[in-house]
Parts: C-alpha cells; sequence; structure tokens
C-alpha cells in the first residue's frame, strides 16, 4: 500500500480538468464543464471515498499498531477564479466550480481518514497563494512547466507537502 494513491486518481480528477478544458470552447463565457458533471461527480466522489475507507481497513488488519497518515490535497486552483484568467484553458465559473470539487475531495478524504483511524494531513493550508495561477505556483497548470504532471505540485510543492507530513508527524 506504501506507494499506492488513493482519491484524485481513483476520482478522476485528471479526467475532469481536461474535460472542463475541452468543454471551454463551447460556452467561454458559461459553466459548461459544471453542466456536463451537474449529476455524477457526487457517484465518483462517494466511491473514491468508499475505495479509501477499504483501504484503510486493511491497513489497520494487516498492521493494527501502524500510524496511519492520509494526505490531504495542496491548492490547486485559487480562492478567486480570476486569478486564473488567461492562465487555465477553463472558463471562470468552471474555475469556481473545480476549486468546490477539490474542496470537497479534500473534506471527504478529512472526514474518511478520521472515520478510519487514520491523521489527516492538510496541504492545502501551507500551499494557499501557491496555485496553478499564480505567479509563484507550487502546483502546476494543464501545462507544466516544471518536471511533473499537470496539476500536480512541483518540487516546492511537494516539499511543502512533505514539510506538512513531517509536522504532523511531530518532527
Amino acid at each position: 500500500m506504501a506507494g499506492d494513491n488513493l482519491g484524485t486518481s481513483d476520482f478522476g480528477f485528471g479526467d475532469v480538468a481536461a474535460t472542463c478544458s475541452a468543454l471551454s470552447v463551447t460556452s467561454p463565457l458559461g459553466t459548461p464543464c459544471r453542466d456536463h458533471y451537474r449529476n455524477t461527480l457526487s457517484t465518483r466522489l462517494d466511491s473514491a471515498a468508499a475505495q479509501l475507507g477499504s483501504a484503510l481497513q486493511l491497513i489497520h488488519a494487516r498492521a493494527p499498531q501502524a500510524r496511519v497518515l492520509v494526505v490531504g490535497y495542496p491548492a490547486v486552483l485559487p480562492d478567486d477564479p480570476e486569478q486564473c484568467l488567461g492562465r487555465m484553458p477553463v472558463t471562470m465559473g468552471d474555475i469556481a466550480f473545480l476549486r468546490a470539487v477539490l474542496g470537497e475531495l479534500n473534506d471527504t478524504v478529512a472526514a474518511t481518514a478520521h472515520a478510519g483511524n487514520a491523521t489527516y494531513v492538510d496541504t492545502l493550508t501551507p500551499t494557499r497563494g501557491h496555485d496553478s495561477c499564480s505567479s509563484s505556483p507550487w502546483t502546476e497548470g494543464l501545462l507544466p512547466t516544471s518536471p511533473t504532471l499537470p496539476l500536480h505540485p512541483n518540487a516546492t510543492g511537494e516539499r511543502a507537502m512533505a514539510g506538512a507530513v513531517l509536522r504532523a508527524l511531530g518532527r
């Protein structure tokens, strides 16, 4: 389990972001992404939470004395969608929608971690202000400028997230 990534990979956030980017040309001033995913993302979120919960049960069954940490997701998008204007190929309305989806995902991961006797590590707070649309991004945009995947932390973002994990471990 140590290298497994549960959460947005299971949730399919990369797919959602790519679809939102493609849909933005169909309604540049609207919310084509939100409209497209209107009733399906909650099902994906429930499924990802169930998979995480099952994984936590399995970990505790196999290693009852283990201290388990579940790491949340960093600031991918800003609080103010207008900061992404010209930086992200998604409509402003859909930037707000995606930001809300990521917030709900983090909330669900935190609740699932707590219910599964694991420690939730908040990485949103220490990375806030360094989202993919900021002038100093620690999370890359859809077209990365550093060696990482789209919408993933770059080296600086990974260091900030590692710091949050170390603090949670009391180090």
